[in-house]
């Protein structure tokens, strides 16, 4: 019974381990797999680099107003920044965090950053983990076709978020052939909880006393 103990307490260590790794979730509306990408690459809690690619998971022909809040599976996402201009940092706040956008605007392939940091700085907001949705739009007309647009939405989940810290990524809008439009982040705060330090030195030393008393009474 001791050793199942252990067991278990050593598998849900690992479990908080591998909280912060992405997961991509991939759907395609018409089940036709799209020819445009994007990727996304940050940092995990333990400092690894994570890079995540899905594809689109919805595409809107026309006009996107990407300005208020989004639903899909369930969840709502708040809009945070949108950068549809060439010049550098496009800021939003949302829940005391400050997001800084930058696309390549006016690319069909190309790249954007996003950063983030507490505002006011030590609010206690980061770390945490976010779940996002990035939109795409290719193209500035209101219809679809040769001189129309689309937008593309890209979905993200748990995301960790370091105080402060950025994460960057690669966009291929070649689906239509479009130049990049504007690019809009929306995000929700995820479900995995962030570990407070001191709740996983305990969690640790205890696993360890554990661990310790369990050789004695063998070697006993």
């Amino acid at each position: 019974m001791k050793k199942s103990l252990l067991a278990a307490l050593a598998t849900g260590l690992l479990v908080v381990g591998m909280g912060g790794v992405a997961q991509a979730l991939v759907l395609d509306d018409d089940g036709v797999a799209s020819i445009d990408d994007v990727i996304f690459t940050y940092l995990d809690g333990g400092g690894n680099v994570i890079s995540t690619n899905a594809s689109d998971f919805t595409t809107y022909a026309g006009q996107f107003s990407g300005t208020g809040s989004i639903t899909y599976f369930g969840q709502t996402f708040d809009y945070i920044v949108k950068d549809e201009t060439a010049i550098d940092g496009e800021i939003g706040i949302l829940d005391g965090i400050k997001f800084t956008l930058d696309a390549d605007v006016d690319s069909v392939v190309g790249d954007f950053s996003l950063l983030w940091e507490e505002s006011p700085a030590g609010n206690g907001m980061l770390p945490t983990y976010y779940d996002f949705v990035f939109t795409f739009k290719a193209g500035s007309g209101n219809s679809s076709g040769d001189s129309g647009s689309g937008t593309q939405l890209y979905f993200f989940d748990n995301i960790y978020l370091t105080d402060p810290g950025s994460g960057s990524g690669l966009f291929d809008l070649t689906y239509n052939d479009k130049e990049l439009s504007n690019m809009i982040v929306y995000g929700d705060p995820g479900d995995t909880p962030v570990p407070e330090p001191a709740t996983m030195l305990l969690f640790g030393t205890g696993l360890a006393g554990l661990a310790g008393v369990a050789r004695r009474r063998k070697k006993a």
